[in-house]
């Protein structure tokens, strides 16, 4: 028994070790100057796909119509025309008339992924060749699409996506949804990039061109995919190009409520992890200090073995500590009593979230089920309510 205490305390160094890695990599990707040439001549078209309105959308909307970017125009849209996030985008756009902005509403559809169909819907509306696709739930900084494109002037560059920050939230469901978006997915993102030379993309903000897409196949090679985000990215990559982090930290407020509905998020991203690299889902596990740590402590003290006990007690408060200086370097106003309590408790359930993406084959996606295949690759398996295809409307709010 002492050889199996032995492996989970060298399995509890060898990940503490990595998410020191991990959030060194943080440290050293995110908020960091670049000297990249500043094209101030580029236009950009930002994609605003919309699914209902919330407090929060009128805010989120107008960040995007103050940046300081001189080029720029919105093209907002929604499925239904009946949504009524549409109201709130007339109503914004009509306090920013310098600022182009097109209202598009479709339900055509090119496959199962209700994004990317509405995304290549907004598309055909660009006057720009390079675009933004932007989640309505991210809260962008002045200087957001200036940071996106300083990134995309590097030479060769394909893709620029943004490293996400979770905000905002009023219950134990967002705090958790938080906690393993910026102390878990914020990690493995800087750290596979840094130590990997891979990008793992995020969907809520990237940036690329029309025309490199339409060569790649365009939208309908990620229109029955569910991870359409990290699929464009591996594309770019074998087309040749690069795939670069932004150095500016996006935030987005998250909207869960129960415990269970950021659980469930999570599920689903780890789904879409599994079915795209499974070496890569395995070392996850291999990178949880708690799962390693509170083994350890547990079999120590069935054993009567108190100075191993002692040294996962110690693993686990580093690894707290740790947490605790991420959330600070975030934003003093990151931390709170609610999140410090949370910590220990959101890296076990991440543990729970990685066990049910290793099981779960199936999704519920806006009333419609669907089985995840190979590179996350969907098949129907139950289509929910949907009204009838129709041709695009489209109207611009601002000329």
């Amino acid at each position: 028994m002492t050889l199996a205490l032995c492996i989970l305390l060298a399995l509890g160094v060898c990940a503490l070790g990595i998410q020191v890695l991990a959030q060194l990599s943080v440290f050293w990707l995110v908020g960091r100057k670049r000297s990249a040439p500043l094209h101030h001549h580029w236009g950009v078209s930002v994609l605003k796909p919309l699914k209902g309105a919330d407090q929060d959308l009128e805010r989120n909307l107008r960040s995007m119509f103050e940046q300081d970017w001189p080029r720029m125009e919105l093209v907002v849209g929604s499925e239904d025309a009946r949504d009524p996030a549409l109201a709130v985008v007339q109503k914004v756009a009509a306090d920013y008339p310098e600022v182009r902005c097109r209202i598009v509403t479709s339900s055509l559809s090119l496959g199962l992924n209700p994004k990317v169909n509405l995304c290549a819907q907004l598309a055909r509306y660009a006057s720009h060749d390079l675009v933004i696709v932007s989640d309505a739930s991210v809260v962008a900084p002045k200087h957001y699409v200036r940071s996106m494109v300083r990134a995309f002037g590097i030479p060769n560059t394909g893709l620029v996506a943004s490293p996400l920050v979770g905000f905002g939230e009023t219950s134990s469901g967002g705090v958790v949804d938080n906690l393993m978006l910026n102390l878990f997915v914020l990690r493995a993102i800087c750290f596979t990039k840094l130590f990997a030379r891979h990008s793992c993309v995020i969907g809520k903000s990237m940036m690329f061109r029309l025309s490199d897409l339409r060569r790649l196949g365009g939208w309908r090679v990620v229109a029955d995919v569910l991870a359409e985000d990290y699929v464009l990215g591996r594309l770019f990559r074998r087309a040749g190009f690069d795939v670069r982090l932004c150095a500016e930290a996006l935030p987005t407020r998250t909207h869960c409520e129960a415990l269970g509905d950021g659980l469930s998020r999570h599920v689903r991203w780890c789904q879409m992890r599994r079915r795209t690299s499974t070496v890569a889902y395995l070392a996850e596990l291999a990178a949880n200090v708690s799962v390693w740590a509170l083994a350890l402590v547990a079999l120590a003290f069935a054993l009567g073995r108190v100075d191993f006990a002692v040294t996962g007690a110690l693993l686990l408060g580093a690894k707290v500590v740790l947490d605790l200086v991420s959330i600070l370097w975030l934003g003093p106003r990151q931390l709170s009593r609610q999140r410090a309590c949370w910590v220990l408790v959101a890296d076990l359930l991440n543990f729970w979230v990685w066990l049910l993406g290793a099981v779960r084959r199936t999704v519920d996606w806006r009333g419609t089920r669907l089985l995840i295949g190979a590179q996350t690759r969907l098949t129907l398996l139950e289509r929910g309510h949907r009204s009838e295809a129709r041709e695009p409307f489209y109207s611009a709010a601002n000329s």
